[in-house]
């Protein structure tokens, strides 16, 4: 009797948690919610919803879009499995047995190489992932970007360790048009490595520029590309198509979360099936949802800002830890956006820093090889203005040594440390962000 008891009530307590969460699922369906943020977003232009995001990154026509070589190139298995080759820094020659294993790579990748190089110059790009769909939203080509980034900076460290500046500029220029394709791209995954891209090419071109002579000409050109990468807009689009994917993913819960689990058994989608229903009757999921909302909109306003106060803003946007108890959709779908400025800012500063040292490398060439006193002596030959440090509003840095220079920004912590570079063994030692230039012979 006792447990024919016991059996009845867990019956009924099973039947009553699913009438709640079905009711309240119904109220939070057909409920009015507060949806004039979103119309304050629509009234500047910017996409709510998938449709609207689909057609906010616009067409190219096919005859135009650099995508059609890419996504080609990307389908190669040997492009897919790059990874960087942590010895190839600046200082350090190309040996025999080093240019024997990077020409071998080379040569796998060859077909993939032709395909990266047929790129316009003009740079028109639009991915073919399907924006409407939503999990199909979150799959984009980026860690293969980076991959063919790094493949032609290493060709291009190739040609400069040959002597050929040429080849060695036309494949950098190949490289930055490549990482600039995810310059539209309405994602914040995209716009990260869109930076890791042009990281890892500032740094390429700090040992290319050591590497060999470049003309004038061939500086100039390269001078151009670090500049027009300096984009604020990118990281805009990144968040404002965030927002809108993310209003589909709290639209669509249950999928979401079945696409974050994956593999998931039965039984553990019948759990998050009870879970978004008692959340939405308890109301914890919409308190998720208007935390990531509130997020996504100071993320947005703060993206709409120059630097310095572009920086300051960003880096106080809430950390998802910092969202209500209960936010499973906070907790699967808010990236660390006080961490995207600040890598935003640290890839903009070395930007800066690579302009001004090839506006310096151009200004040696005419000038037998001497250095300018100051960077101001570059203004208006070399560059339209010295560009400033956004960590304190000041000019960019110029420090010259025995065998050579650096430009660099004071960096996060807002201490001069002349130019000192990031010790590997040690994370915590002061450090700038800077673009270095030396040479083995002193000036």
């Amino acid at each position: 009797m006792t447990q024919q008891h016991f059996r009845e009530n867990r019956t009924r307590t099973l039947a009553l948690v699913l009438i709640l969460t079905m009711g309240g699922i119904i109220v939070w369906e057909f409920s009015s919610h507060h949806e004039t943020p979103l119309d304050a977003m629509r009234k500047k232009g910017y996409p709510v919803t998938l449709a609207e995001l689909n057609a906010w990154y616009k067409p190219v026509p096919e005859a135009q879009n650099n995508a059609r070589f890419y996504e080609e190139a990307f389908a190669l298995p040997v492009l897919r499995n790059l990874e960087e080759i942590p010895w190839l820094e600046r200082g350090r020659a190309l040996f025999v047995e080093d240019r024997k294993e990077l020409s071998e790579l080379l040569v796998t990748n060859q077909l993939a190489l032709r395909l990266l190089h047929s790129a316009q110059a003009t740079n028109r790009c639009r991915y073919s992932e399907d924006l409407n769909k939503l999990l199909s939203a979150y799959q984009n080509p980026g860690f293969r970007v980076l991959n063919g980034v790094r493949l032609l900076a290493i060709e291009a460290l190739l040609h400069a360790a040959d002597g050929d500046s040429q080849q060695a500029t036309s494949s950098f220029l190949a490289a930055g048009t490549l990482a600039d394709s995810f310059a539209e791209e309405p994602s914040v995954i995209s716009q990260i490595l869109r930076g890791a891209c042009w990281r890892v090419l500032v740094r390429r071109l700090e040992h290319g520029i050591a590497l060999t002579q470049m003309t004038e000409e061939q500086l100039a050109s390269l001078q151009r590309m670090v500049a027009q990468a300096e984009r604020p807009e990118a990281l805009l689009r990144g968040l404002v198509g965030e927002q809108a994917m993310g209003i589909a993913a709290f639209a669509d819960a249950f999928n979401v979360m079945e696409y974050a689990r994956q593999p998931a058994s039965l039984s553990v989608r019948l759990k998050d099936s009870l879970l978004i229903g008692l959340s939405k009757t308890t109301g914890a999921f919409e308190r998720d949802r208007k935390f990531y909302l509130d997020c996504i909109e100071k993320s947005v306003a703060a993206a709409s800002l120059p630097f310095p106060e572009r920086l300051k803003l960003g880096l106080q946007i809430p950390n998802p830890r910092a969202a209500p108890r209960y936010s499973m959709m906070t907790a699967i779908l808010l990236p660390k956006l006080a961490e995207l400025f600040a890598s935003e800012a640290d890839t903009t500063a070395r930007l800066r820093s690579a302009q001004m040292a090839l506006a310096v490398e151009r200004f040696r060439r005419r000038h037998e090889g001497r250095l300018p006193a100051r960077l101001e002596e570059l203004v208006p030959d070399y560059c339209k203005a010295v560009p400033v440090d956004l960590f304190d509003g000041k000019q960019l840095r110029f420090r010259t040594f025995a065998s050579g220079y650096v430009i660099y920004s004071i960096g996060p912590d807002g201490r001069d440390d002349d130019g000192a570079e990031p010790d590997p063994n040690n994370s915590q030692a002061p450090h700038d962000i800077g673009f270095k230039v030396e040479w083995d012979e002193p000036l």
